[in-house]
């Protein structure tokens, strides 16, 4: 029987099964290169907010749950702490935009509006 807080496939197949790019609004990602911008002007962000942001975009519109995110801040080497998975999140909506991270009361956290975005490869 599995355990009630084990860590999810990587989420839907028709986001994350090859997707490394996203756009939510006026934020595009991507996870490859760990590359943010917003407005079209770049943002850092630091590791544990890579690991929130990564984990949130794989599950498309489905709610990340607190544990799982825990669970994969303690991977990072990240003291996983109820407060410092707010503190990630608090700084991560100040960098990304507020209203791209809904919290689903109960269930957990996801974006909004995120769309895998095709790359087009070309060669010269």
């Amino acid at each position: 029987m599995p355990h009630r807080h084990s860590l999810p496939p990587q989420g839907p197949p028709a986001l994350c099964a090859a997707a490394q790019r996203f756009r939510c609004e006026d934020v595009e990602f991507d996870l490859s290169d760990q590359h943010l911008w917003r407005e079209g002007r770049r943002v850092v962000l630091t590791q544990c907010e890579w690991t929130v942001l990564a984990a949130l975009a794989r599950c498309g519109s489905s709610p990340m749950p607190r544990s799982t995110l825990l669970a994969l801040l303690a991977r990072t080497g990240s003291a996983p702490s109820a407060n410092a998975l707010n503190i990630h999140l608090c700084n991560l909506r100040q960098k990304v935009g507020r209203e791209l991270i809904q919290t689903i009361r109960g269930r957990g956290y996801r974006l909004v509006t995120l769309q895998a975005i095709e790359v087009a490869w070309t060669t010269a």
